[in-house]
């Protein structure tokens, strides 16, 4: 087990801190921790497009817990901007903010971001609500936004747009039954979309218990190969090597994992070979 264990941990090329070139800025910069392999390629998007003066709003989709989040985080430690993320909305103002009864106007993140800069991602955007996303039509394509206030605002050059989801906005699938399927017109405006796959390179270097990653990684293959419609996230493999180095016994420390929810008959199948 040892040998193999070697032999795939050394096979997986373990991700190092990545170096970005920032096309529009004419700079190269180091960023320290871990990369995911298609960050590089999120980084010459945003930085190719933003160079020729045109917007690029550019979509995400992986898995739960492939690490969207962190790496749209690591564009904006790229770019030096301030990062801000925006959960799943089902009306407008949580987007473009609202008045209040007295005649106050309360601005929302992704109008903060979209006014002075910076990074906003629609985090679960395919979860969103299209009254809610329409709103954004004509901001994400024509780089002015419509305010609740009569105010109409700019996009600021360093306005970064990410979507991140588990689908392409096309409906919900058999894993993500809860996502929605979106307006052509609102998907239209994300005119560059990555995978954003698991890495078992990048899974291995964070998780800290190399054993307990490959094991993970195998349930996963297992069930993939099973045809099962089942999740083994890189989050499987981090809570369990928290719990593995508080002591809790790794049988237990299965079944609280990876195996939880399941039936005998998909925990056998999971389990196999491991």
């Amino acid at each position: 087990m040892a040998k193999v264990m070697a032999e795939a941990i050394a096979a997986a090329k373990l991700p190092k801190a990545v170096t970005v070139t920032l096309k529009d800025k004419g700079e190269t910069r180091t960023l320290e921790g871990m990369a995911h392999p298609e960050l590089a390629t999120l980084i010459d998007c945003v930085s190719s497009l933003r160079a020729m003066g045109t917007v690029c709003n550019v979509w995400l989709t992986g898995p739960t817990g492939s690490g969207k989040t962190h790496g749209a985080s690591q564009v904006a430690e790229a770019f030096k901007l301030r990062f801000y993320a925006q959960g799943a909305c089902s009306m407008a103002y949580e987007l473009t903010g609202f008045v209040d009864a007295s005649g106050t106007y309360h601005e929302m993140v992704f109008v903060t971001a979209y006014r002075n800069g910076g990074v906003i991602l629609l985090d679960e955007v395919d979860a969103f609500d299209n009254n809610a996303l329409l709103a954004l039509n004509a901001a994400l394509a024509n780089g002015q936004l419509e305010l609740p206030n009569g105010e109409t605002i700019k996009r600021h050059p360093d306005c970064i747009i990410l979507g991140a989801a588990n689908t392409y906005g096309l409906g919900a699938t058999a894993d993500y039954i809860g996502r929605a399927k979106l307006d052509a017109a609102f998907l239209n405006r994300f005119a560059v979309k990555i995978d954003w796959h698991y890495d078992d390179a990048l899974e291995l270097a964070i998780t800290g218990n190399d054993a307990w990653a490959l094991e993970v990684q195998k349930a996963r293959r297992n069930a993939h190969a099973a045809g099962l419609k089942v999740i083994v996230s890189p989050r499987h493999s981090q809570a369990g090597a928290a719990l593995l180095a508080g002591g809790v016994a790794i049988s237990k420390v299965r079944k609280l994992t990876y195996l939880a929810g399941l039936t005998k008959e998909q925990a056998n199948i999971i389990s196999k070979d491991i």
